[in-house]
């Protein structure tokens, strides 16, 4: 659970507002900022159902398709597929959902790890953040691999 910078701004402004208006004024504003941040972080704060999808297997040095989307739910979803040393993912990141190219570096049996998901509320105050439960492995050959068996 964390505050976004939205609900940064809006504390930012009621300390500037205490020099001008009486203080109870602005100590209920604070009160009802902080009780709208905690309210919308955990109405946000359930796993999205995150549906990924990649290749079980590629040729090095050729990209393939990765596919991951959320369903869709309270306030928004930003997704993000961190990157392996072995396996690049470009976009990283979208909203709701990713359509990203993965080039493979190096042959050999790769993990991708989690999606990782992060869900902000209706009125953009709070935030809460999140995995997808598994991995998916691939697997990658060589170029030559590839093409070994396939006639003329």
């Amino acid at each position: 659970m964390s505050p976004t910078p939205r609900a940064a701004a809006l504390a930012g402004l009621l300390a500037v507002s205490a020099l001008l208006l009486p203080l109870a004024l602005v100590a209920t504003g604070v009160i009802v900022l902080g009780v709208s941040v905690v309210v919308e972080a955990f109405a946000v704060r359930r796993r999205p159902e995150i549906e990924r999808t990649l290749p079980r297997l590629l040729v090095r040095g050729s990209p393939g398709e990765l596919r991951a989307s959320a369903r869709p739910q309270l306030g928004t979803v930003r997704l993000r597929q961190p990157s392996t040393p072995d396996i690049g993912v470009e976009p990283a990141e979208g909203e709701g959902s990713i359509d990203a190219r993965i080039l493979p570096r190096r042959r050999g049996r790769h993990e991708l790890p989690p999606v990782g998901a992060r869900r902000e509320g209706p009125l953009g105050l709070g935030r809460w953040s999140a995995k997808s439960h598994a991995d998916d492995t691939t697997e990658v050959l060589a170029a030559w691999a590839a093409t070994v068996g396939a006639g003329p």
